[in-house]
């Protein structure tokens, strides 16, 4: 399960983006299809915008990034 996962990725000094977190503080369980396509379970646009609003808030928030 990802619970172990992210415990083994700490351990080991890891580092990793948990966009599940993202995830599931701005959708209700009843607008998931609004995030995801119900026939592959791959993103919708609007999943890929939250996506990516994660992917950015977290290199502009991290060291990665050079000004």
């Amino acid at each position: 399960d990802f619970g172990s996962i992210k415990t083994e990725l700490s351990n080991n000094n890891i580092e990793f983006l948990d966009m599940m977190e993202l995830f599931s503080s701005r959708m209700d369980e009843k607008e998931i299809w609004k995030y995801y396509w119900k026939e592959d379970g791959h993103f919708t646009p609007k999943g890929n915008e939250l996506f990516a609003e994660g992917v950015e808030n977290y290199l502009l928030n991290s060291r990665h990034l050079i000004d």
